[in-house]
């Protein structure tokens, strides 16, 4: 695939998670919002290293580095449903 085409799909994804939080659609903290961060910068990321152009993998890499970190913290944080078998537990 042509790599042109690989960054404007990055950018695409990276930018509708920015605007649809800018638009009031989305929280920059939602799981959504966040995937699109992490896999659009990362594409970037990747794309910037085969090219070798160093600032853009520095502000891509770090976009993508801090947005899986903050997209791990939130599946951490992220309450699970129990399974149909298992009773809820009521909060303490």
């Amino acid at each position: 695939m042509n790599h042109d085409v690989l960054q404007i799909a990055g950018a695409l994804t990276v930018l509708g998670g920015y605007v649809a939080a800018q638009l009031g659609r989305t929280s920059t903290r939602s799981i959504g919002y966040l995937i699109a961060n992490t896999v659009g910068a990362g594409l970037l990321a990747w794309l910037a290293w085969l090219g070798r152009d160093w600032g853009f993998l520095l502000l891509e890499g770090t976009w993508a580095a801090v947005s899986a970190v903050s997209l791990t913290l939130t599946l951490r944080h992220t309450p699970t449903r129990p399974a149909h078998d298992e009773p809820a537990t009521p909060p303490s």
